[in-house]
């Protein structure tokens, strides 16, 4: 009770005017040449804050975030030959200006610090692609000026009322693009005209929704604001496409947010890649043939990496869980060792670990979570490796490895880079060395998940390094420390 007033104390100081409109924040931006004044959506709040695709993180209240206007790095001087990349057999492209087409999940969409906003798609890989190649209309689907924070962004919180060790956040409300119905749910305002859209990253979108072109599912507000349904953007013409799907389905799984029983990878067997993988290539070519000289545009797909890899399973270790306990661990390392476990971060475990939490409260969580594993946050290493899960996963590589030969296509190996990450071996071309703590790393964002900045730059120097060396073309690589700041 003790901490659950503390909370609401918190929250209300939080929202009130005068702790939420700070004396250095002025009441007035220049976005893009428009004056854009700030705005309120307090009222928005709780439905963020209940909302599925923040699951297990603690927000204590609002903030305001000012506008920043994203520093993008600068482009080649020369600029970049692209006709290599231009496919003979698309009639329809012929004289006209170079074609990129991104298609895929939450980071394709830019996603960051937990949310979905412009500055996050300014900095998104395949802005900073097209950037590169020195394409002037690659169309992003931002929010109107007036609503640059878009949904669900993140602030670290300065206050820390449990003690417990589990990061703690303010949720921007102000100059949000949420609007909530009657039913109190999340929804989002349309991104105006939908027609040239070049970037079709659908935040924590699965493969399941992609499938279904994202007609239903839970994820489907992110999709409706972009007339996805009207669009289908793998239908539209462009010389060069990449696909980025499955990611959003390990964070899926991870978190909790979907059910496990229509998250495609617990299928053991990857349908959703199949679906997606086949009309791409019925679209790659005129006809279903495998005649690579038939080919209407380039394609490039991402492979998906593995979940341990990810910095937010690390954060909080065995050993840290043991040393703030002082009982109950019979119930949290029940069967495993402490050293076959892995901690996802959430109020219960932050709630288990405080030091301001009361001993008799703590004893009642254990008990209500005295038969479940996952409650707790904690996952078995072991069930992990095993489970149906990592088989889908594999399936979905694989199968992408096998179309890729099959059609002649090269794979974006973010297994490979994750993993190498992971062990700190993963240096950028321009001497970055990319990290993997969290949160004061430089590729993770503060959401433990989806990519800083610099970490989208790290992504689409890979893509590049792809195309590089696949066509036989030289795109130059882009200056990852220009992004190092964002």
């Amino acid at each position: 009770m003790i901490l659950n007033l503390l909370l609401a104390v918190g929250s209300l100081m939080s929202c009130h005017r005068d702790g939420l409109l700070e004396p250095e924040v002025p009441g007035y931006f220049i976005v893009d040449g428009d004056t854009v004044k700030i705005r309120q959506d307090v009222k928005n709040m709780d439905a963020l804050k209940k909302s599925k695709y923040l699951r297990g993180r603690i927000i204590y209240g609002d903030t305001v975030v000012a506008y920043i206007p994203a520093s993008l790095h600068t482009p080649p001087e020369k600029a970049v030959n692209l006709e290599q990349l231009k496919s003979p057999n698309n009639e329809y492209l012929k004289g006209k200006p170079f074609r990129y087409i991104a298609y895929g999940g939450s980071i394709t969409a830019g996603v960051r610090d937990g949310g979905y906003f412009n500055e996050g798609m300014e900095t998104s890989y395949p802005n900073l692609i097209a950037r590169q190649l020195g394409i002037k209309d690659f169309v992003l689907p931002k929010f109107e000026n007036n609503d640059y924070n878009g949904f669900g962004r993140l602030v670290l919180s300065s206050k820390n009322y449990t003690g417990g060790p589990v990061l703690k956040f303010n949720i921007s409300t102000n100059n949000s693009g949420v609007d909530t119905n009657v039913e109190k749910q999340v929804t989002l305002r349309p991104a105006g005209s939908t027609q040239a859209i070049c970037n079709w990253g659908v935040p924590f979108s699965t493969r399941w929704e992609a499938r279904e072109h994202f007609g239903r599912g839970e994820f489907q507000p992110f999709a409706e604001r972009l007339d996805y349904q009207n669009n289908k953007p793998l239908s539209k013409q462009g010389d060069l496409i990449t696909m980025e799907h499955g990611f959003s389905d390990m964070i899926a799984y991870l978190t909790g947010a979907k059910d496990q029983n229509i998250t495609d990878f617990m299928n053991g067997y990857p349908w959703g890649a199949a679906s997606i993988q086949e009309e791409a290539i019925a679209i790659l070519y005129n006809t279903k043939g495998q005649d690579v000289d038939k080919r209407r545009f380039m394609f490039c797909v991402f492979n998906v990496p593995d979940i341990l890899d990810l910095p937010i399973l690390h954060y909080i270790t065995s050993a840290d869980v043991e040393k703030s306990l002082l009982f109950g661990k019979e119930i949290v390392f029940r069967d495993y060792k402490p050293d076959e476990l892995v901690w996802y971060p959430n109020p219960t475990l932050d709630s288990l670990m405080g030091k301001n939490v009361s001993m008799a409260l703590k004893d009642g969580i254990l008990k209500r979570h005295e038969r479940g594993e996952k409650g707790i946050g904690r996952q078995s290493v072991y069930l992990l490796k095993n489970s149906n899960y990592f088989q889908g996963v594999n399936a979905y590589n694989d199968l992408i490895l096998k179309l890729s030969k099959e059609y002649s296509f090269p794979i974006i190996d973010m297994k490979s880079m994750y993993s190498r990450i992971r062990k700190g071996e993963y240096v950028t071309h321009d001497g970055i060395k990319v990290e993997f703590r969290y949160p004061a790393g430089n590729f993770y964002s503060l959401d433990g998940i989806h990519p800083t900045a610099f970490g989208q730059a790290v992504i689409a120097n890979e893509v590049i390094s792809t195309l590089n060396k696949y066509y036989k073309i030289q795109i130059p690589l882009i200056p990852t420390k220009d992004y190092l700041k964002r």
